[in-house]
């Protein structure tokens, strides 16, 4: 899980013909960010896959989403043995 962080996004967009610059901002609170696969597992390096935690938004701007999702594949290369009880 992960806690006391913020994500800051930024999302360009047109208003009136102009480029404008929003940054959002999100906030997991103990959120689950994905499966965790060890080196006893993998036989090699460990693995994080993110699921697509579904991350609030911290009050912002009303053109940011409500929520944002991460996903991805992180190896974790050190070290080079990896494992979790």
């Amino acid at each position: 899980t992960w806690s006391g962080a913020e994500i800051t996004v930024q999302l360009h967009r047109s208003v009136f013909g102009f480029a404008v610059t929003t940054h959002c901002i999100y906030t997991p609170d103990n959120t689950d960010l994905g499966t965790f696969t060890g080196s006893a597992t993998t036989k090699a390096t460990a693995k994080l896959d993110l699921i697509g935690p579904n991350l609030p938004q911290k009050t912002t701007d009303s053109a940011c989403g409500s929520s944002a999702q991460l996903t991805g594949s992180y190896t974790f290369t050190s070290p080079d043995y990896l494992d979790m009880d």
